[in-house]
């Protein structure tokens, strides 16, 4: 790369394929037996019975999702039974694991840079700093976070795709809109914080006779962002209503999920990246509404925001100004009134399109829901 320019990277093979890299402990019969622990005498039946319970073609896959699920543990009990394209996967509901220690054994043994100017050494965090803290808003002995499935797969089968539209419908039922967000609303970046000297150094605690109890000068740390009163727990009801879209392959509704996408790009503080998909999230759902309740083709998004009944006229006003944003940052600008008009924010278009969501749900007669997240918008013939 030459100074100030950055130089065209062709690509040569585009995949999303995941990798893998297997590590498989091996048991040692011998090392048992010196250490005192000998293995047991089993019969011929007993070891042919062991190896006749194994499913040939299955194993058991633990994933861990980036964002959490708020959901009650005493309820959602159900597993699902996936079959695609003639491949088992079962999930079942999600689990705790054991966040702190996460947290912790990430900075075990760790040497942390030191040094004015330049980098001049490394140096180990003193012993008695936290290493781990997480924090738990909401939960109680039923409500949990929970951020791991337990898959059953068999040989071939796409498990991944299957925990993604799962995921996808979840986040629709309960409005949990970190769910599937880049980023983890209970687990920001900082993770520890330490007293330094004026020289910059690290510092370990003064210790000596008649201090009496001092604190570490280090301490664990743990960011979190509210859920806004936004979003419900998964409950045994909402899982089964995910269990059986995932189960018929049926994709969420897209209006919501880029909503969410919209919310979650806020709360990363990507404020253009949420005005281009709350405006999507706008056009979307104005779209679908027209097709399903209005039975009339969709208009252009100014005339539809116009013309909505969905929400009152300062709430269509403030649509209207999303869009004249939106258009402003798809052309590489900034939003244009959020800068120059007093009253506009990123802030208030959310607001405005939450309304709009409500507006929409509300709308939707009954069983029709199912027609709502099928419908797939084709290219526009607009009125």
């Amino acid at each position: 790369m030459s100074a100030g320019r950055i130089e065209y990277l062709p690509i040569t093979e585009l995949s999303r394929e995941w990798g893998q890299y297997l590590v498989k402990a091996t048991l040692s019969e011998e090392k048992g037996a010196a250490n005192g622990a000998g293995w047991p005498d089993l019969s011929p039946a007993e070891i042919q019975a062991y190896r006749e319970s194994l499913a040939p073609n299955f194993e058991t896959h633990i994933h861990l999702v980036p964002s959490p699920i708020w959901m009650n543990v005493k309820e959602v009990v159900d597993v699902l039974t996936i079959k695609k394209n003639g491949k088992v996967v079962r999930i079942y509901p999600p689990f705790e694991v054991n966040e702190p220690s996460e947290t912790s054994g990430a900075f075990k043994e760790i040497f942390v840079p030191e040094g004015d100017k330049k980098l001049e050494r490394a140096v180990p965090i003193p012993s008695s700093a936290v290493r781990g803290a997480r924090m738990e808003h909401g939960a109680s002995d039923t409500i949990k976070w929970c951020r791991a499935f337990r898959l059953d797969v068999e040989r071939g089968a796409n498990a991944l795709d299957c925990v993604n539209l799962l995921l996808d419908h979840i986040r629709q039922y309960t409005h949990q809109w970190w769910i599937g967000a880049s980023h983890n609303p209970r687990q920001g970046p900082m993770r520890m914080g330490g007293t330094i000297t004026k020289d910059f150094k690290v510092i370990s605690e003064l210790r000596h006779r008649g201090a009496g109890d001092i604190e570490s000068t280090w301490y664990g740390a743990v960011q979190y962002q509210p859920h806004l009163g936004f979003g419900s727990p998964l409950t045994h009801g909402t899982w089964l209503l995910a269990c059986h879209h995932t189960q018929e392959e049926r994709k969420a509704d897209q209006g919501l999920l880029t909503f969410y996408d919209g919310m979650a790009d806020y709360m990363a503080g990507r404020d253009d990246k949420a005005i281009l998909n709350l405006c999507i999230a706008v056009e979307i759902m104005l779209s679908k509404h027209s097709i399903l309740v209005l039975n009339r083709r969709p208009s252009k998004l100014e005339k539809s925001i116009r013309n909505t009944s969905l929400v009152d006229k300062p709430t269509r006003q403030i649509l209207t100004n999303l869009s004249t944003d939106r258009n402003c940052v798809a052309h590489g600008r900034e939003p244009y009134l959020i800068a120059n008009r007093e009253g506009n924010s990123v802030e208030g278009y959310l607001q405005a399109v939450c309304q709009l969501v409500n507006g929409y749900l509300n709308s939707m007669p009954l069983g029709t829901w199912r027609d709502a997240m099928d419908l797939r918008l084709k290219s526009p013939k607009h009125t």
